[in-house]
């Protein structure tokens, strides 16, 4: 074999070795180098957003730094689980006030955005995104054990029959509890704790 092919397969190598890989447990998992070789799922392209095309589960391996203009993750396949496995989704935006009043970017990118349903998101932080920290808009969409903090939208949009439990939001811009997590017709049931700047959810649409 020629050092040319041995190089080839060498570079080969190299590349898969930075895209999303699958764990023991059959999970995709994502971090920042596969974010930005692309490639997580069919038609993903390099660099942010990550696109999930394909349903099934998904789980981060280190935290992931985005743009501000683009979002984190944009979910374009149902009955996709997503686990942040305690890991952080950031970006740069950066707000005044308690409550806020003004942030760098407001009503910009969602950080993880869907309008797929059956889309779930769990354990993990999302900060400083241009617009909702979490926008998952179809139906039957769940969020768990989240902490979303200082975005330029809401701090978690859910669709119709979405449900928020064990879910923290602060210091968003939009500081009303109803639009950080908007579930249609879904505040009668649950529970939930509010101040000016901050709410902890836990909230099933209907």
């Amino acid at each position: 074999m020629s050092p040319t092919q041995l190089f080839r397969i060498a570079a080969l190598s190299l590349s898969f070795s930075t895209v999303a890989a699958h764990g023991s447990d059959g999970v995709i998992e994502i971090n920042q180098a596969a974010a930005l070789a692309g490639g997580v799922t069919p038609g993903d392209t390099p660099g942010f957003p990550v696109t999930i095309t394909s349903p099934g589960s998904y789980r981060l391996t280190s935290n992931l730094d985005s743009p501000i203009g683009t979002g984190a993750i944009q979910i374009a396949a149902i009955n996709v689980t997503l686990d942040l496995a305690g890991f952080q989704v950031a970006s740069t935006n950066a707000c005044t006030g308690s409550p806020p009043t003004g942030c760098n970017v407001s009503f910009g990118v969602a950080g993880i955005s869907s309008n797929q349903i059956s889309v779930q998101v769990l354990r993990g932080v999302v900060i400083g995104m241009g617009g909702d920290c979490i926008g998952l808009l179809g139906a039957s969409s769940r969020v768990e054990d989240v902490r979303a903090l200082a975005c330029g939208g809401s701090g978690v949009h859910a669709g119709p029959s979405g449900s928020v439990t064990r879910s923290f939001v602060g210091e968003t811009l939009v500081t009303a509890f109803e639009w950080k997590v908007v579930a249609p017709r879904g505040t009668r049931r649950g529970r939930m704790v509010r101040s000016e700047s901050f709410a902890i959810a836990d909230l099933v649409g209907s």
